[in-house]
């Protein structure tokens, strides 16, 4: 959602390309951890990988994702400048 220049996405607050705010529980918790694990194998319907692989699959995606947004938000930075 864009809020007066911010784009707030999920537990992130952006403005210009520039990460201002990150939400205290970032998934790093055993308990986040765990959420995702099952969410990833109830989406999947994987019930036969390890968690360790799972848990390493969704850090990839989380990374590639946090490129795709923080290239489109660049995008988007460079259309407010002209």
């Amino acid at each position: 959602m864009i809020n007066g220049g911010e784009i707030h996405f999920h537990d992130r607050v952006f403005s210009r390309g520039r990460d201002l705010h990150l939400a205290k529980d970032n998934g790093s918790s055993k308990t986040g951890i765990c959420a995702k694990i099952e969410e990833y194998r109830r989406i999947l319907n994987d019930q036969v990988s390890s968690g360790e692989f799972i848990e390493k699959r969704l850090q990839y995606l989380e990374a590639f994702c946090r490129n795709v947004i923080k290239l489109e938000l660049g995008k988007y930075a460079q259309k407010e400048k002209n």
